[in-house]
């Protein structure tokens, strides 16, 4: 193969997946974009929608568990394919059956489709790509995910103004078939092309996962890092559903308005992924002081915001975008760095898996408890709660420090002896 043509097929590599993953992202963040239109036309309360958006995010967390293992087993052509494709066809139907029980079914399912893609995702990044490369592609990789919202809160923002809540969900669909098409017609079958020296066949990966290389953590490991993965889940996930919501009843914006201020959330979450890789820099790559800077900054704009007096509809998005944007900074640490940096376990999309695994059950937790507290006791009191949230996740991950440098420079050794 020449150089021209590897060239050719690294950046076709990762147009394919950087729109698969996007579009995945346009199937789901059109939901809160439709909230407000949901509220009010169909008189659905609050905690109704929250709980649907619940289910959503649990059956997206056990199948990141599910699909991550799958996705070191089958190929990820197969595998994304296929997801994509039904969370497709799950928004068409739910544009022509727009009640609560479809809605409920079609949204539980889509979820589970959705989860089919990042493990897999991620698993061709360290096929396909050569060690050296690995993290920066991924990196860009995880800003399609702020596309896909873009697409959803900018365009679809726009076509409700005028449009039914129903458009929000059938033409993420569409789109989804149509990019599901082009990735099975043009993704290379062979993702373990030699790219260097320094690349580790699929093969050598798989032999040394089956002579016993694993993931030693422990008890206390896993605990730890339970509770950093469910806090910045329920903070990262409670910003992008509730942020339209958040900016029509707590900032007083119309609903034209508040999905125009909302475009400011996708971009500075943009910003934060950037900021990970920096921070990334800036502490070695100590991925848990990483994740604890950019928590604690996310609680900083929460406390901000809380406790501010005198802020205007201005103030408070702005507010709102920075809590998001260190929030997705923190998440890419935890889902893109780890999985890639223990690279050489074999074991990719099951680690990237279990850790959106575990992300997203918070997700699944912050819908309806955001939900509950607002018509309980008002927005304060979710602000409170996330405020509350980033510090537990920065001080847990602070805990696990020690381990993560200690097995980063085990799985480095191994590397290097390969």
């Amino acid at each position: 193969m020449n150089r021209q043509k590897t060239k050719q097929q690294d950046i076709l590599v990762f147009v394919l997946c950087y729109a698969a993953y996007a579009t995945a992202y346009f199937c789901r963040a059109h939901f809160a974009i439709a909230l407000p239109s949901m509220i009010s036309e169909l008189n659905w309360s609050r905690t109704i929608l929250g709980s649907i958006a619940g289910a959503f995010f649990w059956t997206y967390a056990i199948g990141q568990l599910v699909n991550g293992i799958l996705g070191d087993i089958l190929a990820p052509k197969i595998l994304v394919g296929a997801g994509l494709s039904i969370a497709s066809l799950c928004n068409i139907l739910i544009y022509f059956f727009p009640n609560v029980r479809a809605l409920t079914i079609f949204w539980i399912i889509n979820g589970f489709a959705l989860s089919a893609l990042w493990g897999p995702i991620m698993r061709t990044v360290s096929l396909w790509y050569s060690e050296e490369r690995q993290s920066r592609i991924a990196l860009y990789l995880s800003t399609s995910m702020v596309m896909g919202y873009l697409f959803a809160w900018g365009g679809l923002g726009k076509i409700l103004t005028y449009r039914s809540w129903r458009f929000a969900f059938l033409i993420p669909g569409i789109t989804g078939l149509i990019v599901t098409f082009l990735w099975l017609i043009f993704l290379p079958q062979e993702l373990s092309v030699s790219k260097g020296k320094d690349e580790i066949s699929f093969q050598r990966k798989r032999d040394r996962v089956q002579k016993g290389q694993g993931l030693n953590w422990g008890f206390k490991i896993f605990f730890l890092l339970i509770v950093c993965t469910l806090t910045q889940g329920i903070i990262k996930d409670g910003v992008s559903l509730w942020a339209p919501t958040l900016l029509v009843e707590y900032a007083g914006f119309s609903e034209e308005a508040a999905t125009q201020k909302a475009l400011l959330i996708p971009i500075a979450s943009l910003f934060g992924m950037f900021l990970a890789g920096f921070s990334e820099k800036l502490t070695k790559e100590d991925d848990s002081l990483s994740f604890a800077l950019l928590l604690l900054l996310s609680g900083f704009s929460w406390a901000s915001l809380r406790f501010g007096t005198n802020l205007d509809g201005r103030a408070i998005a702005i507010l709102i975008s920075l809590a998001g944007a260190f929030a997705y900074g923190a998440n890419t640490v935890l889902i893109t760095f780890i999985p890639i940096r223990l690279a050489s376990t074999g074991r990719v999309s099951t680690i990237a898996g279990f850790l959106d695994f575990l992300s997203y059950v918070g997700s699944a937790i912050a819908g309806p408890l955001t939900g509950y507290l607002v018509e309980s006791i008002g927005w304060d009191s979710a602000l409170s709660l996330w405020l509350i949230l980033a510090v537990i996740g920065a001080v847990s991950s602070l805990g696990l420090r020690k381990r993560l440098l200690q097995f980063r420079n085990i799985d480095e050794k191994k590397r290097e002896s390969v």
